[in-house]
């Protein structure tokens, strides 16, 4: 299919240059055609030589030129000999260089001209073919996103997620049923924004959801949208709107949305944000505009919900919002279930008790996890000579000691607090912690969330408090990790600033 569009291409290219090459040539060689004299008589012209009316004479071929005193030129048959020169001489009459026939000379005239613009025509194309062909010109407004016309994966490869999947069925069913719900007045949701972090299984949920209602599935990632040109970004969504309309109903995926779909500001300065903001204009439009979608759903994935345009997520636009939250045991249960499917497991590998020493995993460390086994369990078979292959439990415990060593010092507090410098960040699994204030009081909870200035506990009561990092004097995670100084994490030069010191 690529290689017939860019044969296509080509050919397009090819066609046009061809066409604007015979204009500009048939428009020179005509413009450039030599002026045709009329003849007259030899009597006319002794006549007018005799009234002193010829300003010059110029030899030619068998004939004479002649330029009258009012610059009118004609031509009359003859030679320039001896007789004839006296009396041009004798009348004042200049007598020019020798004339040639200019038709002989167009072609010459008109290759020297038009020579140097078919080398770099030449040089554009041998150009053009290295970069990958014309195609990579005028393939420029389409659209890069994958289609895949039924995904294979279904909420049943989907493991934990269970209110997202729940969710996300309601959909599933007005794509497959859209006439009982547009009955009760019901209409689709425009987008659906899928949060979380990475690994969490936000690609994989909307590839589910796409093979559970069995319709065709765009996958493409915001980076792709933005290109050097400005207005390039803006023409591949709409295109990627239009192939999507050709076949509805139909499932848009679009990775990484704050790619396009960052705050707009004063900030913005530039082509490249001028090319991001034209873009995010353009999807605003496309999800909520004049025109209305019937049948084609967007559905969209960050781990950078915070810095979104508001426009972005106002109802009629994205009016669903998931948030992917850290897999329970029960969840990382399910996960490895799937993961374990068609593998020789033994009989003593407990996923319940795997999934307990797996806290904080997300869907892809599991998977990397059950992986990592699966290669210990190929290694061991290998060193016993045996031809059997079963992951056994010891295998899982080789892959959670090698990815712990990998690990190092840092644990989920030292990631929330590195991360929460920059944004809002949530801990990837339950994080439990005691906080002593400068005053020597002290706060005991589980972290909800960490921004640049706060940090908020939930106490086991249920009660929250959030309570400003500049006034932590330490920080004691409560499990096996040793405690962990603010000041050897998190340095936050502006909240030690003094007036004396600024």
């Amino acid at each position: 299919m690529q290689g017939k569009r860019m044969s296509k291409g080509w050919k397009t290219f090819a066609i046009w240059c061809t066409l604007i090459l015979l204009f500009f040539a048939f428009f020179s060689f005509f413009r450039n055609q030599p002026r045709s004299d009329p003849w007259r008589t030899t009597q006319a012209f002794k006549t007018d030589l005799e009234a002193n009316r010829i300003e010059s004479v110029t030899p030619g071929r068998g004939f004479l030129v002649v330029t009258d005193d009012e610059g009118e030129r004609y031509r009359v048959p003859g030679v320039l000999d001896g007789s004839l020169w006296k009396d041009l001489a004798s009348h004042g009459v200049r007598v020019g260089a020798p004339a040639t026939d200019q038709s002989s000379s167009a072609w010459p005239s008109f290759l020297t001209s038009w020579l140097p613009l078919l080398a770099l025509v030449a040089v554009f194309v041998f150009l053009m073919r290295k970069m990958g062909g014309a195609q990579s010109i005028f393939a420029l407004r389409k659209t890069t996103a994958r289609l895949a016309n039924t995904p294979s994966v279904t909420f049943a490869h989907v493991g934990g997620a269970g209110e997202a999947k729940e969710r996300l069925a309601d959909i599933v069913d007005f794509l497959k049923r859209p006439r009982a719900w547009e009955a009760a007045g019901a209409y689709l949701p425009s987008g659906v924004l899928l949060e979380g972090p990475p690994g969490c299984g936000k690609t994989l949920l909307a590839r589910a959801m796409a093979g559970e209602a069995k319709v065709p599935f765009f996958e493409v990632s915001a980076s792709e949208f933005v290109e050097l040109f400005v207005g390039v970004g803006a023409t591949r969504m709409r295109d990627l709107f239009e192939q999507a309309a050709k076949k509805v109903p139909a499932v848009i995926f679009i990775d990484e949305l704050d790619a396009v779909g960052r705050r707009r500001g004063a900030a913005s300065i530039g082509a490249g944000h001028q090319e991001r903001e034209q873009t995010l204009n353009q999807l605003l439009v496309c999800l909520d505009g004049f025109r209305k979608r019937k049948g084609v759903i967007v559905v969209a994935a960050t781990n950078r919900a915070d810095i979104l345009d508001a426009a972005l997520l106002r109802p009629g636009r994205f009016d669903v919002r998931l948030k992917m939250p850290p897999l329970s045991q029960q969840g990382r249960a399910e996960v490895l279930s799937i993961h374990l499917q068609n593998k020789p497991v033994a009989g003593s590998v407990e996923r319940t008790a795997l999934a307990a020493e797996t806290e904080g995993f997300s869907g892809a460390e599991l998977e990397s996890l059950v992986n990592e086994a699966a290669l210990q369990s190929v290694r061991r078979s290998r060193r016993a000579g045996n031809g059997d292959l079963a992951i056994e439990n010891e295998d899982f415990q080789a892959a959670l000691a090698a990815r712990n060593a990998k690990k190092g010092d840092f644990d989920q507090l030292d990631a929330l607090l590195i991360e929460s410098g920059s944004q809002l960040s949530q801990p990837n699994g339950k994080v439990v912690l005691r906080a002593i204030l400068q005053d020597g009081s002290e706060l005991t909870g589980e972290v909800v969330w960490a921004d640049d200035h706060f940090l908020k506990l939930r106490a086991s009561n249920g009660s929250a408090t959030a309570v400003a990092k500049r006034s932590i004097a330490r920080i004691e995670p409560i499990g096996d990790s040793a405690p962990v100084g603010l000041e050897h994490i998190f340095q936050d030069r502006w909240a030690r600033m003094t007036p004396d010191s600024v």
